[in-house]
């Protein structure tokens, strides 16, 4: 009984910092799109993410908003982005634009740095998307894990939004009790 009072409270004090968690016990279905498209370095993140971008769609009127997409890379090696829509039906983004704009941002900075990316992509001979993936997100191995053990996982991994929820890059984790993520810088 005092362990479970623990957990309530170490799941109270970390929701109080802007941690949330979710139990194991629902299950969420599979991106199927993970299998054949993400690089297999990437697949175990990608897998995590895509639980938390329905954590995070079952949670928004709680929330006030969701995660609606995240940025990955793709077996070809470009930066891709996976999105959860309106019908809970993943879809695999790689419109040049719309990756740069995950990437660097949509403000005046991000502008300055797509402009950049776009001619180092032309001079290149390369598309945006495939130059992203090759300077930003490493072939074999993926940045964005942090820790992996036979029992928990955690990645870092940038979410677009709809809503109240703030864009940007989250610790995401799960274990044997439930999914977590956190804003991070």
């Amino acid at each position: 009984m005092a362990k479970d009072f623990a957990k309530t409270l170490l799941t109270l004090s970390l929701a109080g910092i802007g941690t949330a968690s979710c139990s194991l016990l629902e299950d969420y279905p599979q991106n199927p799109l993970i299998q054949e498209t993400s690089s297999e370095s990437y697949k175990k993140c990608d897998e995590l993410a895509s639980n938390i971008l329905q954590i995070s769609y079952d949670g928004a009127g709680e929330n006030g908003g969701r995660f609606t997409n995240f940025i990955t890379r793709s077996k070809d090696g470009a930066a891709i982005l996976y999105q959860l829509n309106d019908e809970r039906e993943f879809k695999v983004i790689s419109n040049d634009k719309l990756v740069a704009q995950a990437v660097y941002g949509s403000g005046f900075m991000g502008m300055v740095a797509i402009s950049a990316a776009q001619e180092a992509s032309k001079n290149s001979g390369k598309t945006i998307g495939k130059f992203l993936g090759d300077t930003v997100f490493p072939k074999d191995n993926d940045p964005r894990k942090i820790l992996e053990t036979n029992e928990s996982l955690a990645c870092k991994v940038k979410f677009m939004t709809l809503g109240s929820e703030e864009p940007g890059f989250y610790r995401i984790s799960e274990d044997d009790e439930g999914y977590y993520y956190e804003q991070t810088e």
